[in-house]
């Protein structure tokens, strides 16, 4: 008991130091920020005064080579630039070592409980835990940038009728998009004002557009860059094409609203049915304790119970994605 005591308040200190520096990296975020836009625009700082920057970002270091040797990989790139679209204020080591240990704290005390007592369930209950936890830390980089993609496409047809009313009134593109960005919404004035910044600071607003379409990653969006882009190259309205666009994205919102309350009752029941197996087992236990006692004390309960799981939630996963409509 005093050793499963020593290893709680291990893992309770672990969770509180994480916890600061999580909060201690949000408060850099804007500054992190600001530092991603001008690494965007292609202009390249002298090398000894971009390696004194990043070294005094960042208290810790060590984190710097280790992602400059992560750098030489696709992948790793791929995941650095998630980061920075989902706005989290942390190196792709650093992050891949919170997301290591998070895993490691939740895996480790409940796998020494299992090898001390005996206890086949409890290890396998913690393997899946840990599964758990190191999915849904990449779950919630996915989520933030769902959620931005939600927020630029909800604003995206107003931020064009007020763009086109200011081609109308005889501005330039870039001018109307900076009259029009005091008037959007976030995250898209944040969009916008950013390609406005690359453009100011000599980037060409082909490459900038090409660059806002690929950092919201938004089927609208790209709708929107390519009809900018044939524009400016076989000539016509803009103003007028602007207009026709933003009727097309209302229609798209209106028909995927439509979509959404035709699967409403397909996406509820996939909750149902995983939840009702899950529900009936701890109302069983409640009531009827010695009839469910072998499911967790035997070893072929054990088993029993963790094929059940497994196939529980490979059921809930198959039903929501029957109900997901790409649109």
């Amino acid at each position: 008991m005093d050793t499963t005591i020593l290893a709680a308040s291990l893992l309770a200190g672990a969770a509180v130091v994480l916890l600061s520096y999580g909060v201690w990296s949000l408060s850099t975020v804007e500054r992190q920020r600001v530092a991603w836009r001008v690494s965007r625009t292609g202009i390249r700082a002298q090398p000894s005064r971009t390696h004194d920057v990043r070294l005094e970002d960042r208290s810790r270091a060590v984190f710097v080579p280790v992602d400059r040797v992560l750098s030489k990989y696709t992948w790793a790139q791929k995941a650095s630039l998630q980061l920075q679209k989902a706005q989290i204020n942390l190196y792709l080591s650093e992050f891949i070592a919170l997301r290591v240990i998070a895993t490691f704290l939740v895996v480790a005390v409940p796998l020494f409980i299992a090898f001390k007592e005996g206890e086949l369930l409890i290890g396998l209950a913690a393997i899946g835990a840990g599964f758990v936890v190191w999915w849904q830390i990449a779950a919630y980089v996915r989520n933030k940038i769902r959620r931005r993609q939600a927020a630029t496409e909800e604003h995206l047809a107003d931020a064009l009728v007020n763009i086109s009313g200011s081609l109308r009134a005889g501005f330039s593109f870039p001018q109307a998009c900076q009259m029009a960005v005091p008037q959007l919404h976030w995250p898209l004035n944040e969009e916008i004002q950013e390609m406005l910044e690359e453009v100011n600071v000599g980037r060409s607003l082909d490459d900038a557009l090409r660059t806002l379409a690929e950092r919201v990653e938004s089927y609208e969006m790209d709708i929107t860059v390519n009809a900018v882009l044939v524009q400016r190259q076989v000539g016509g309205s803009l103003a007028e094409i602007l207009d026709n666009l933003a009727r097309t994205l209302r229609e798209r919102k209106e028909l995927r609203g439509h979509l959404m309350a035709l699967t409403a009752q397909q996406r509820l029941s996939a909750y149902f049915v995983a939840g009702v197996p899950l529900l009936t087992l701890g109302f069983l236990c409640l009531t009827s304790w010695q009839f469910m006692k072998p499911l967790f004390v035997t070893f072929t309960g054990n088993i029993l119970i963790t094929i059940g799981v497994i196939m529980d939630l490979l059921g809930f996963l198959v039903m929501r994605r029957l109900t997901r409509i790409d649109f």
